[in-house]
């Protein structure tokens, strides 16, 4: 849920996971998101996913937005009429048992609570998306000076570089597992291994059970946790390209590959336990052809 934009968000029931997928129809569309809620669940982020912010809502004016709910992901959605839902949250006091209702532009509140294993979507109208790409160049920058620089141009020095060394460190080598793997293998993609000096920033990377999925980060109302499942999340942006090597997309005919830069690109370790790469095959839907490609790509 969220975007000044519409926002559409997918909640559902046991345990969370959300999907965040910018529907552009225009410039005043936002993310989709989808998650699964405990029962006896009455409010919930507009995210969907407590570990991730909301994008604030435009308007808490109920006719600008819009809630449906379905049993399985390609059901039909039901609307759920304005008047059982509300832009509020509920808290509830363990000790007493009391509820406290407030308004609030971040969450989404149903006083009949949320039907374990059903699928609700929201679309409403969210504003101040946040610039999430910038985290990529603070990367860069961060490995940058602790390998090549002794002190930083306000002068204070770099905490590897002892003595009289030029550098703190002679190499660098960068991990990452699920998400954070996705990390790293957006960040060579966009261009970022190579710092402003044309210098190589990680010597190799290993992506730990990223499959072959990159991040939804540098992009207006991002999220820094995406990942289309097979029975959830199903909206959620899986971007092309997938594999490491340069290669042609069936589909659009586009050509492009996460390793285009010979000169700054790092080395791959590519590796993953053996129920992992179930999980990845099965439940991340690796099995699809744009997943399996950055397996069988070489």
């Amino acid at each position: 849920m969220a975007g000044r934009s519409d926002a559409a968000t997918e909640l559902a029931g046991h345990g969370c996971t959300r999907c965040d997928k910018q529907r552009q129809r225009n410039r005043q569309q936002g993310p989709h998101r989808d998650c699964r809620r405990e029962k006896g669940i009455k409010s919930q982020p507009l995210s969907g996913d407590e570990r991730v912010k909301s994008y604030e809502a435009a308007s808490r004016n109920k006719t600008q937005a819009l809630l449906t709910v379905r049993e399985k992901s390609y059901g039909q959605r039901i609307t759920v009429p304005s008047s059982e839902w509300e832009f509020a949250s509920c808290v509830k006091d363990s000790r007493t048992g009391r509820e406290t209702i407030k308004p609030s532009s971040e969450e989404l509140y149903l006083p009949s609570g949320f039907k374990p294993g059903h699928i609700y979507e929201f679309i409403y109208p969210a504003k101040n998306p946040l610039v999430l790409g910038l985290g990529f160049a603070v990367v860069r920058d961060l490995i940058s000076f602790l390998r090549y620089q002794s002190k930083d141009a306000a002068g204070r020095a770099n905490p590897l570089a002892a003595g009289n060394k030029a550098a703190g460190i002679h190499y660098a080598y960068g991990w990452g597992r699920s998400q954070s793997g996705r990390f790293l293998r957006d960040f060579v993609y966009h261009g970022f291994n190579e710092d402003e000096s044309q210098r190589k920033v990680f010597d190799a990377i290993a992506p730990h059970v990223a499959g072959g999925g990159r991040l939804f980060l540098n992009y207006e109302f991002a999220r820094p946790v995406t990942s289309s499942q097979q029975h959830t999340n199903q909206l959620e942006p899986e971007l092309f390209p997938h594999a490491y090597n340069v290669l042609k997309d069936a589909q659009t005919g586009r050509r492009d590959g996460i390793l285009k830069r010979p000169k700054t690109d790092p080395y791959v370790f590519s590796h993953a336990d053996f129920d992992r790469v179930l999980a990845e095959a099965w439940v991340s839907r690796a099995h699809r052809r744009q997943r399996a490609r950055c397996h069988t790509a070489g």
